[in-house]
């Protein structure tokens, strides 16, 4: 018999939903299939990205009253409530969003002069006699 996970509403004690808990083999099926997506995904430049993942956030807002309800009955949060977990949501997807250019650009460190491209014999010789090299 498979097992099933069980959500208690805190609301009213009741059995709001039961699902099957993944087997180790759908686990393995589904870490291969998301290999084979993230390697399609990063070849997807990032403002078309941007555009995809809007869209996604479009939808799920679009649903918030139903959402709302949702988190009210699986976390029995009270309803009044519940919409603005959607609009926190919101929020934050659309931030990243917004900073995904700057924070998913290439890195170039400056180069490096100093100490790091030092001999190493140099380095021995402050450590050796116990010099500081600051």
């Amino acid at each position: 018999m498979q097992e099933t996970l069980k959500t208690i509403s805190p609301a009213d004690g009741s059995l709001y939903v039961e699902r099957s808990l993944a087997t180790p083999a759908d686990i393995d099926v589904a870490l291969k299939k998301s290999v084979v997506a993230q390697r399609d995904w990063r070849r997807v430049p990032v403002q078309e990205r941007q555009a995809i993942v809007s869209k996604a956030i479009d939808a799920f807002v679009a649903k918030r009253d139903e959402i709302a309800n949702e988190i009210s009955w699986q976390m029995g949060r009270p309803i009044s409530q519940s919409a603005g977990e959607v609009g926190g949501f919101e929020e934050r997807a659309r931030h990243m969003i917004a900073i995904a250019p700057d924070s998913l650009s290439d890195i170039r460190p400056a180069e490096n002069k100093g100490l790091l491209n030092a001999k190493p014999w140099v380095l021995w010789q402050f450590w050796h006699r116990g010099t500081s090299l600051i």
